[in-house]
């Protein structure tokens, strides 16, 4: 009860309040508008006062136009006004002459490929080029079956007679016949042993066989190896042959040292030239060496076994040198060394020493 009486009261307080507010705000309204009054009353007189002031002005400025005195200085500028209202857009003028064209200016990057057009219709056909080359045959095919046998053809013309055959074997021999009566008596013939014995050695030389005993060899004869025959023991059949000039080659290698094969006044021993070529060989591997070449050499009848000939082979080769032939006058190598740096050589006057280190020519020997 005592709230309501409360709530009560100020809501008749804040009426009373409003209400007086609203007559203190229209008695102020209306004594500013006394006031607006009086000055626009006191304005109207001052406009007609400065109408006659300006007339007065206006006179008295035509009286000073009659004398001017000293033009004053200049007054400080007004302010700018402010901007007018934009005017009417004028008309459009004539278009002028058009002027030269510039220069061309760089060309710009490629722009992207555009996307493929639709295909178009196809062309005429072109001319038919020329024919190429022939590529390379295929692989044969299989063999087909065999077709069926032809009809027999017509019987041809008859050829020519051939020639003779082979005789046939001998037929078996038949019965002896009666003997005749006896022929007369001939001349007493003369047997010529040298000749028969020449004829029969000469088969045997023919067929490239050893000859028997009773063929000896002689200085000059060719040799069961096909050489030339420059020696020969007291039988004749045993001997030695020398075969085509080889070289020039060196003796051996260099240096070279062979106590085997030295030959001098207190070592005359190594005068087998078979074995002073083996000697070389085993202390030198040089394939061109003379030793080598007399070891391999090999006769046009096949015959092998042929050695560089020793000092006294060489003695033998010089000293029937009218009978064979043989150049000793070219120079050859023997197999015997003489000291460090020379080694032994037949030439024109006989046996001598050569440099081991200068090439020379050779004839490999064989024995018989």
């Amino acid at each position: 009860m005592k709230s309501r009486l409360i709530y009560t009261a100020i809501i008749v307080a804040f009426c009373s309040n409003v209400a007086w507010a609203d007559e203190a705000r229209e008695s102020r309204h209306d004594g500013e508008i006394a006031n607006t009054k009086l000055t626009i009353k006191s304005l109207n007189q001052t406009v007609t006062g400065n109408t006659a002031a300006v007339a007065a002005n206006k006179a008295a400025i035509a009286n000073i136009q009659l004398t001017p005195g000293p033009q004053g200085p200049a007054g400080a500028d007004g302010a700018v006004g402010a901007t007018g209202a934009q005017g009417p857009i004028g008309l459009t003028g004539a278009t002028g002459a058009q002027g030269p064209i510039g220069l061309t200016g760089p060309q710009g990057p490629a722009g992207a490929d555009g996307a493929t057009g639709a295909t178009g219709p196809q062309g005429p056909i072109g001319l038919t080029g020329a024919a190429g080359t022939n590529g390379t045959n295929g692989a044969d095919g299989a063999a087909g079956p065999q077709g069926p046998i032809g009809l027999t053809g017509p019987a041809g013309p008859q050829g020519q007679v051939g020639a003779n055959g082979f005789d046939g074997a001998p037929g078996a021999q038949g019965p002896a016949g009666p003997q005749g009566p006896a022929g007369p008596a001939g001349p007493s013939g003369v047997i010529d042993p040298a000749a028969l014995n020449a004829a029969i050695c000469g088969l045997y030389d023919a067929a490239g066989a050893a000859r028997p005993g009773i063929c000896p060899y002689a200085v000059g004869d060719t040799g069961p190896a096909g050489g030339t025959v420059f020696y020969v023991d007291a039988t004749g059949t045993h001997g030695q042959e020398f075969g085509p000039e080889l070289g020039p080659a060196p003796w051996g290698c260099a240096p070279l040292n062979i106590p085997a094969v030295f030959f001098d006044s207190t070592n005359t021993t190594n005068i087998d030239g078979a074995a002073n070529t083996a000697a070389i060989m085993a202390a030198c591997a040089d394939p061109g060496i003379a030793a080598r070449l007399a070891d391999a050499y090999v006769s046009p009848n096949g015959s092998t076994g042929w050695f560089l000939p020793s000092v006294l082979e060489g003695n033998r080769m010089f000293s029937t040198r009218l009978q064979t032939g043989v150049r000793v006058d070219h120079g050859y190598l023997l197999s015997n060394q003489y000291g460090p740096s020379y080694v032994y050589g037949v030439g024109n006057n006989g046996v001598g020493t050569f440099n081991q280190y200068a090439p020379a020519l050779l004839v490999p020997v064989h024995s018989f």
